[in-house]
């Protein structure tokens, strides 16, 4: 099978000469989370693999990208619209930054932004949670009486309030935290280096609360690794621990088939089912569109509902 290199471009396929800056490199080390770099790193490593069949982002040399070379990756690339649209996106940003470091003309690059994305869309992923599902979450983690109950009570508590992503949970800081009237405040950086607020009440507020008891109020990550020996450390909780965590206690709970980003699709359809704008509710879940929040908008999946139902099929069973 002949390789995209083959067919737009043999030097594509090779890496970058020492003596010239890597735009990849240079574009993962500007992006601000680890989750970010994941993503962009993926994304690369399968653009490689349509160039050269080397799944390896480091095996081709991204300042000699051009515009049909993306139109032959995105001809060859598979998933969701979503996917190809961050697969384009990863290409793009590659692009702009060989531009920026002088390894890209300017014409080359403006082709590169040309090449049109997906416009289709699919259904947000993931599921509701039930009250009682949440309820359940927070009793296995009450009835566990050691320093780990209660850190982990703390961490669904607030996800079940906020809706907060992993990555914001685990960026946590005590540093961040206050208190205003009856309410507890806690400051947060989240996608694209935005920063919003958490606002935090009633058993939200008592879990965090019963958490700082132990954890004090010392400075660093609120939510902090813990020894088998239940010995509170200093490093942050990993988001894969955040999974892990949850996963424990779901299981303890008979919740099944749960993540951490049900809680925000819970909270997001939860507050508009109350009445709540939804530019609050973008706002609140730090959303960078409204567009974004209007997908978790359960209202209309009712409305779709009772208007399927006005339909009569005349088929009467043997």
């Amino acid at each position: 099978m002949k390789t995209l290199a083959r067919i737009e471009s043999k030097e594509v396929a090779t890496p970058a000469s020492t003596n010239n800056p890597d735009p990849a490199n240079a574009y993962l080390h500007g992006l601000k989370t680890p989750e970010s770099r994941a993503g962009i790193v993926s994304a690369l490593n399968s653009a490689a693999f349509s160039i050269c069949e080397k799944r390896d982002w480091k095996s081709v040399d991204w300042s000699k990208l051009n515009a049909a070379i993306v139109k032959a990756v995105m001809a060859k690339a598979s998933g969701a619209p979503a996917t190809r649209n961050k697969l384009l996106s990863a290409l793009k940003g590659t692009a702009r930054v060989a531009w920026q470091l002088g390894v890209m003309s300017l014409e080359n690059l403006e082709k590169i932004r040309s090449v049109k994305g997906d416009t289709g869309s699919r259904l947000p992923k993931g599921r509701d949670i039930r009250p009682l599902e949440i309820q359940r979450l927070l009793e296995v983690c009450a009835n566990d009486k050691s320093t780990a109950g209660r850190r982990d009570a703390a961490i669904l508590a607030i996800a079940a309030a906020t809706g907060a992503r992993r990555a914001e949970l685990t960026s946590l800081q005590v540093q961040n935290i206050r208190r205003e009237n009856s309410m507890t405040i806690i400051r947060v950086i989240g996608k694209r280096d935005k920063e919003r607020e958490l606002y935090l009440h009633n058993g939200a507020q008592a879990a965090l609360n019963d958490w700082l008891a132990v954890r004090g109020a010392q400075e660093g990550p609120l939510f902090t690794q813990i020894n088998k020996g239940g010995r509170i450390g200093s490093e942050g909780v990993t988001t894969t621990a955040m999974h892990k965590i949850l996963a424990k206690r779901a299981a303890k709970a008979g919740v099944e088939n749960v993540t951490l980003h049900d809680f925000r699709r819970t909270v997001t359809g939860d507050l508009l089912d109350k009445g709540a704008d939804i530019a609050s509710v973008a706002g609140l879940l730090g959303h960078a569109s409204v567009n974004t929040t209007a997908r978790y908008d359960r209202r209309g999946q009712r409305a779709r509902i009772a208007a399927a139902q006005l339909v009569c099929v005349p088929y009467v069973a043997a």
